[in-house]
């Protein structure tokens, strides 16, 4: 998308042809650097005994996610995480203050293009559930094995995280 600036009359010839390659220059580098968010990868052990992850609907295309948001200020990102962990899904525990891994996506900005996303995700282990949070009504929330959950997401890396994903150690 070229800019378009309005030209003063006797400015410099060419110095708004050098300003607008400089402004597209930036607007392409900006495009790719990976935007840094934060996720929680909530589990618990389930009714069988057996490790089961939550997994939430996107907003807009419903396919299977992990709670994950930007970066809030002030809070440490894992804290971020678990904030992002109630908010779209009511949930509340115990979160590691290191992550366990990554993965990249493509996320779909405001203006339908898109961007390059990096996701740093941090264990939660779930202790409670909220009756009300704020995306009650915007997600479908769903208990699933290892296995089938690292089926259920499309991102390749988050299968291999989800699927190498062992109950961590008391801390």
């Amino acid at each position: 998308m070229n800019a378009v600036y309005p030209v003063e009359e006797g400015s410099t010839p060419g110095f708004h042809k050098v300003a607008l390659s400089a402004y597209n220059a930036l607007v392409d580098l900006r495009r790719t650097i990976a935007i840094k968010q934060v996720a929680a990868l909530p589990f618990r052990d389930g009714p069988s005994g057996l490790l089961e992850v939550l997994l939430i609907t996107s907003r807009t295309t419903k396919r299977w996610i992990i709670p994950k948001g930007n970066p809030i200020r002030g809070l440490l990102p894992h804290l971020a995480a678990a904030r992002e962990a109630f908010e779209e899904a009511g949930i509340s525990g115990v979160v590691k203050a290191e992550a366990i891994g990554s993965y990249g996506y493509a996320k779909v900005i405001n203006d339908g293009t898109t961007r390059a996303a990096r996701v740093d995700v941090f264990p939660l282990a779930v202790l409670g559930r909220a009756k009300h949070w704020p995306e009650q009504h915007e997600r479908v929330t769903e208990w699933f094995g290892l296995n089938d959950a690292a089926n259920a997401v499309e991102e390749p890396e988050l299968k291999l995280i989800i699927a190498a994903f062992r109950h961590p150690l008391p801390a």
